[in-house]
């Protein structure tokens, strides 16, 4: 596995249980055996899973307390990113995994069975078709799935009454969607929006930057 050093820094210094690394192992062997026929990663990211994949959607811990015992639903989650990398370092989450292909959709239920995880719900198809059978969450997590206008339009309904919140790994260009975002959305008030550059694990990649917007919403209608 490429970058395994620099993964196992990471995950001693965001206190990781004893088996993470084994666990990322396992997943990046499952990667490699699946993708040829699920297309779950582009080729090129075969060599660099990771950093292009485990280490990305770990970088989200150190940009946003993830409070103990959430529950938080991974919007298209694709191969699991970032939610899976995030429940390995967190055991405590409760995890919902949402996603539109039904091959991608057997992928996670067979890599959640091989890594014996628990407090993971699958749901496969569109999130729209979804929102009868998910109960609601008090926060989302997501990784390059649309803008973030459309991201919290297709987030308002998974999300309990109140104060809910929207987090999502963006490219350096996502500040200029915070410029044009409505202060209200579907009804719903925007509390906090906020786009974060940051270098998450500067003392294992000095140069490695990446960006969340984090959004919090009164989740109630006007």
């Amino acid at each position: 596995m490429d970058h395994k050093e620099e993964l196992k820094a990471i995950l001693d210094g965001l206190n990781a249980p004893a088996d993470a690394l084994e666990k990322f192992q396992n997943y990046h062997a499952q990667l490699l055996a699946w993708n040829g026929r699920v297309n779950l990663i582009s080729k090129n990211d075969e060599s660099r899973i990771g950093l292009r994949h485990f280490i990305d959607s770990l970088a989200l811990l150190s940009a946003v307390p993830f409070p103990a015992g959430l529950r938080v639903l991974d919007l298209g989650t694709g191969a699991g990113f970032p939610g899976v990398p995030i429940k390995i370092i967190r055991p405590d989450i409760d995890l919902v995994l949402v996603e539109s292909n039904r091959r991608k959709g057997l992928f996670l239920r067979r890599l959640v069975q091989n890594l014996d995880m628990t407090g993971i719900d699958i749901f496969v198809g569109r999130a729209e078709d979804l929102v009868n059978y998910i109960n609601p969450v008090g926060w989302i997590c997501s990784r390059a799935v649309a803008k973030i206008q459309i991201l919290l339009q297709w987030s308002i309904p998974y999300l309990t009454p109140g104060t809910a919140t929207v987090v999502a790994l963006k490219g350096p260009d996502a500040s200029t969607e915070l410029k044009i975002l409505p202060k209200r959305i579907k009804g719903r008030s925007i509390i906090q929006a906020r786009w974060i550059a940051f270098k998450p694990f500067p003392d294992v990649f000095p140069d490695l930057e990446r960006y969340v917007v984090y959004v919090v919403l009164n989740n109630k209608t006007a």
